[in-house]
């Protein structure tokens, strides 16, 4: 009777657990937000390359049901090609004409953080994810502007969703993507304020 009971939470133990034994590369998709911000006249950026100080190969932890990490997740382009895709689009569509002369304002991406995990509890598991990054602009006279934002996202999944490796899959994007949103919804924002308010004061 032991034995049973033994290996009925075996069986169930591991089919719980599924495919969250193996690692994952997951390809983040990004729709543009809906943003009405504009900055109030087309300015002229250099957006120089992405600066990460994130330290990790991967992007992500899988967790069984006891909240044990059990395999990693990366993302196909890597986070800083992710992140700035997303930032290019997000700042032409506020506006802003991308180019390289010197004499641009220039914007300046330090990624502290592009990170995905579960957070298991009872009968279901929250995945979250979190974007950070500071961002400075920076005039050709050379004085700096820098701000922090951070981008967090909540997706509410049955414990059970990692054992459909597409599903799995699916659900760590999304917490990449909405994370995303959400970080870039909130430092646009402060872009264009600070552009806007050098603008002002050079005019």
């Amino acid at each position: 009777m032991r034995f049973r009971i033994f290996l009925l939470f075996f069986v169930v133990s591991g089919s719980l657990t599924g495919c969250s034994i193996f690692d994952s590369t997951v390809e983040p998709s990004y729709t543009k937000i809906i943003n009405p911000l504009k900055v109030q006249k087309a300015t002229s950026l250099k957006l120089h390359p992405i600066i990460s100080q994130r330290n990790l190969e991967y992007a992500g932890v899988k967790k069984s049901e006891y909240g044990l990490v059990l395999a990693n997740i990366y993302t196909k382009p890597e986070p800083e090609k992710v992140f700035r895709q997303a930032l290019e689009m997000e700042l032409q569509e506020a506006g802003f004409l991308l180019g390289e002369d010197s004499s641009f304002l220039g914007l300046k991406v330090n990624l502290l953080d592009f990170f995905v995990e579960p957070q298991i509890n009872y009968f279901y598991a929250t995945v979250c994810g979190v974007v950070e990054a500071e961002i400075t602009i920076q005039t050709p006279q050379g004085d700096n502007y820098t701000r922090k934002f951070k981008g967090i996202s909540k997706i509410y999944a049955p414990i059970w969703y990692s054992t459909i490796p597409i599903w799995g899959d699916e659900v760590y994007a999304s917490a990449f993507e909405y994370a995303l949103r959400n970080f870039l919804e909130k430092s646009l924002k402060g872009v264009i304020e600070i552009v806007d308010l050098i603008e002002n004061s050079q005019s």
